[in-house]
C-alpha cells in the first residue's frame, strides 16, 4: 500500500472515529405564529456513521424549508471541519411535539450543532442565537427578533447572538430596544467564525450591543452655503427648518431615561444638525434631523408596543393627514403648496400602507415597532406639510392656475420613472396626476425619476461626477427647493473632500444636485406658463377700479376745502375795502 493511501485511510478512519455517535445540543428560539409570542426550544443533534442523511424530527410536523436549511447546515459544517459528510448521517430534533416548525432561522443553529458534533466541543449551554445559512457562511437576517429575545432572557439566557445589520439601520434600533428591554446582551455576528467564538465555552467576553448615532461632521471648517436664491423668500424655508428641529427635539427629550446614553447622543447630534442650518444648509439640517424624528419616535413611544395602540396610532395620524387642505396657489407661494401636498400625499401613502400591514395575520412585536417607524415618518411628513401651507397663506401674490405644459411635463416624468419600477415617489405622483393635480405631480414625478434611477452615475469617473454636481448646484437657483438642493450637494462635495476613498456623500451629492437641476426647470415652466386666475384678475380690476374712485373723492374734497379758503380769504379782504372806504377824511 502507497503512503499516500495509507495516509487517506487513516484519517478517515480518524474522523470516522472522532464523529462517531456524539450528540449535542443548543437553544434556539422560535416564534409562535398563532400566538404572537416567542418560545425558546432545544434543539439536539446526533452524529453517527452513516450514508449522509440529514432528518428534523420532533415537532408535530416540520416545513420544507426547516429541512432544507438543516442540509444547509450540515454541508457548510462538513466543509469547514474538512469531513465527507456523506460517511454519517445527522438527526437533528426539536424538542417541541406540540407545535409545526417551519423557516430558515434556525439555520445558524443547525450549522454550530453541527461544528459541535464533529469537533467534539460542548457548546455554551446559556445563549442562544438565531439566523439563517448562506452556502459561504454568512448569516442572514431574520424576523420576530424581539418576541424571541423576551423568551429567550424568560427561559434564563444569558446573552444571544443575532445577524448583524448596518449600524443605525431599523433593524439596529430594533436589537437595541430589545437588549434594553430584556435586560439581555445581544451580540451581532456576520460569519459561522465569529458565532463559533461567542458559542463555545470561555469564548470572547460578551459586551453589550451599542446603539451608536453619532457621525462626524467637521462643522468648524465648514463653509458657509453659497447657492443664491431668486424669486424666493429664503426665511420661510429657515421656519420650516426650524419646525422639523423643534419637532426632533421635543419627541428626543420624551425618551426614558432607560436610553439616556443615546437620548445625549441624539441631543448633541441636533445640536449639528442646528449648526449646518444656521450656516445656511437649511435642507441638510432639516433632512438629517427628519431622519433622526423617526428614531426618537420609536424610542420614546414604548406605551405603542402593542399592536392594539399602534393600530389607534394610525388611525389617528391617517385622518390627520387626510384634515389638510392647502390654500389657494399664487405666483409667490407655489413651491409651498407643491412641496405641502407632495409630503401630506407621502404621509397618506406611508400611513395606509402601515395600516394594510398591520391588519394581516400573526403580526410580531418587530413589525409593531417598524410601524411605529412607518407612522412617524408619516407624522412629520405632514406636521411639515402643514407648516407650508401655513406659510404659503402668509406669502400673498397673484392667485395661479398651471398650464397644460405642467400636465405634460409631469407625464413624461411619470413615464421615465416607469422604467425604474414602483415606489412611493412614483405612486403618489400618479395618483396626484389622476387627481389633476398637476404641478404635484410634477414635482414627485421628478423625484422618482432622479432617486430612483440606478444608472444615474454610470459611466462617470470620479473627477467628472464632482464637476457636474457642482455645475448643477450653481445653476440651480431658480427657487428655494432647487436652491436648498443645490446647497446640500455642495455640503455632500464638501463631506467627499474630507474623505476621498469614501464615494457615498460624493454619490448623495450628485444625486440631488440632478433633482435640484430638474426641481429648478420645473419652477420655471410653472411660473412662466401660469395664467392668472380669471377671479384673481376680476377681483384686480374691481380693486383698480375702487382705488381710482377712492383717488377722485379724495381729490374733490382736497378741492372743496381749497374752495372754501379761498372764499374765505376773499370775503375777508372785501370786508376790510369797505371798511376803509367808510373812514371820515380830515382837512389839512
Amino acid at each position: 500500500m502507497e503512503i499516500s493511501t495509507k495516509i487517506f485511510v487513516l484519517s478517515t478512519m480518524f474522523a470516522l472515529f472522532s464523529v462517531h455517535s456524539y450528540v449535542t445540543s443548543i437553544h434556539a428560539p422560535a416564534v409562535l405564529i398563532t400566538q404572537n409570542t416567542g418560545a425558546l426550544t432545544l434543539i439536539s443533534l446526533n452524529i453517527t456513521p452513516g450514508s449522509g442523511h440529514v432528518t428534523v424530527s420532533g415537532p408535530y410536523s416540520v416545513g420544507q424549508s426547516t429541512q432544507q436549511s438543516a442540509m444547509s447546515a450540515v454541508t457548510y459544517a462538513a466543509a469547514y471541519t474538512g469531513i465527507n459528510s456523506s460517511n454519517y448521517n445527522f438527526s437533528y430534533y426539536i424538542n417541541d411535539p406540540n407545535v409545526s416548525v417551519s423557516g430558515p432561522s434556525a439555520g445558524l443553529a443547525f450549522t454550530l450543532l453541527a461544528i459541535s458534533g464533529i469537533e467534539h466541543k460542548q457548546l455554551y449551554n446559556d445563549f442562544t442565537v438565531t439566523g439563517t445559512i448562506n452556502s459561504n457562511g454568512d448569516i442572514g437576517e431574520i424576523g420576530g427578533v424581539y418576541d424571541k429575545m423576551q423568551a429567550a432572557k424568560a427561559s434564563g439566557m444569558k446573552y444571544a447572538l443575532v445577524p448583524a445589520v448596518p449600524p443605525g439601520s431599523f433593524y439596529n434600533l430594533l436589537y437595541f430596544i430589545t437588549q434594553t428591554q430584556s435586560g439581555m446582551p445581544i451580540v451581532e455576528i456576520s460569519n459561522v467564525s465569529q458565532a463559533l467564538k461567542y458559542a463555545y465555552a470561555n469564548g470572547n467576553p460578551i459586551l453589550p450591543l451599542q446603539y451608536n448615532i453619532s457621525s462626524s461632521y467637521n462643522l468648524d471648517n465648514l463653509p458657509y452655503a453659497n447657492i443664491t436664491c431668486t424669486i424666493c423668500n429664503v426665511s420661510y424655508f429657515g421656519t420650516l427648518t426650524n419646525y422639523t428641529i423643534n419637532q426632533t427635539a421635543l419627541e428626543i427629550n420624551s425618551i426614558s431615561s432607560a436610553y439616556g446614553v443615546t437620548k445625549a447622543q441624539m441631543l448633541q447630534q441636533l445640536s449639528k444638525y442646528a449648526e449646518m442650518a444656521q450656516k445656511g444648509y437649511l435642507y441638510v439640517g432639516a433632512d438629517l434631523a427628519f431622519l433622526q424624528y423617526q428614531n426618537a419616535f420609536v424610542l420614546a413611544n414604548t406605551k405603542y408596543y402593542n399592536l392594539g395602540s399602534t393600530k389607534a396610532l394610525l388611525d389617528n395620524i391617517s385622518t390627520y393627514c387626510s384634515s389638510l387642505t392647502p390654500p389657494q396657489m399664487t405666483n409667490n407661494n407655489y413651491e409651498y403648496v407643491i412641496g405641502g401636498q407632495l409630503r401630506q400625499e407621502w404621509g397618506l401613502y406611508n400611513i395606509q400602507s402601515d395600516i394594510q400591514a398591520l391588519n394581516t395575520p400573526n403580526i410580531t412585536t418587530d413589525q409593531i415597532l417598524n410601524g411605529l417607524s412607518v407612522a412617524s415618518a408619516s407624522q412629520e411628513w405632514c406636521g411639515a406639510a402643514n407648516e407650508m401651507y401655513s406659510i404659503a397663506s402668509q406669502m400673498g401674490g397673484q392667485d395661479i392656475q398651471l398650464s397644460p405644459q405642467v400636465k405634460y411635463a409631469a407625464l413624461n416624468y411619470i413615464n421615465i420613472a416607469k422604467n425604474y419600477g414602483n415606489n412611493i415617489y412614483l405612486s403618489t405622483a400618479m395618483e396626484s396626476y389622476n387627481d389633476s393635480n398637476y404641478g404635484t405631480a410634477l414635482y414627485g414625478s421628478i423625484y422618482a425619476a432622479v432617486l430612483n434611477n440606478p444608472d444615474l452615475m454610470s459611466n462617470y469617473t470620479v473627477g467628472e461626477i464632482e464637476n457636474m454636481t457642482i455645475s448643477n448646484a450653481k445653476n440651480s437657483t431658480f427657487g428655494v427647493w432647487p436652491s436648498q438642493f443645490g446647497n446640500e450637494a455642495m455640503f455632500y462635495v464638501y463631506e467627499s473632500s474630507l474623505r476621498p476613498n469614501d464615494l457615498s456623500n460624493l454619490s448623495s451629492g450628485y444625486t440631488v444636485s440632478v433633482l435640484a437641476k430638474n426641481l429648478n426647470n420645473a419652477n420655471k415652466l410653472i411660473l412662466n406658463s401660469s395664467i392668472i386666475s380669471q377671479s384673481n384678475s376680476t377681483l384686480n380690476v374691481t380693486r383698480e377700479i375702487t382705488g381710482i374712485q377712492t383717488s377722485i373723492s379724495q381729490i374733490y374734497y382736497v378741492l372743496l376745502v381749497i374752495s372754501i379758503v379761498i372764499i374765505a380769504i376773499l370775503v375777508t379782504l372785501i370786508a376790510i375795502l369797505i371798511k376803509i372806504g367808510k373812514k371820515p377824511q380830515r382837512r389839512r
